[in-house]
C-alpha cells in the first residue's frame, strides 16, 4: 500500500507543517529516517536504532525534497552527418 508517495523501507525526510501535527521533540525538521510501518494516517520510521510515530504530513519523500539522486538519462551529443563514402 502507497500513500504519500511512500512506501516501507523507503527513506524520507521529516519535516514540519504550519497547523499540522508537530514533529518529536527528539526528531529536528529535515532529518532522514526510514519508514518501517504504515498506520491510518501516520508512520512509524527509524533513525539510529530509534523509533517515532510521526504524521503523513510530515513525511516527504527524498526526491521531492530533492535530496535524493535521481538518475540521469543518457543523452549523446549531436555528432556531425553520417558519411557513406560517396559525398
Amino acid at each position: 500500500m502507497k500513500w504519500n508517495a511512500c512506501s516501507i523501507g523507503d527513506v524520507v525526510e521529516v519535516q514540519s507543517v504550519n497547523g499540522g501535527h508537530g514533529l518529536p521533540e527528539s526528531l529536528p525538521p529535515g532529518a532522514q529516517v526510514r519508514l518501517i510501518k504504515l498506520g491510518e494516517a501516520c508512520g512509524i520510521v527509524e533513525r539510529d536504532g530509534r523509533e517515532w510515530r510521526v504524521a503523513e504530513e510530515n513525511l516527504v519523500p527524498r526526491a521531492i525534497t530533492g535530496t535524493a539522486a535521481r538518475p540521469r538519462p543518457f543523452i549523446r551529443p549531436p555528432s556531425s552527418a553520417p558519411t557513406h563514402g560517396n559525398n
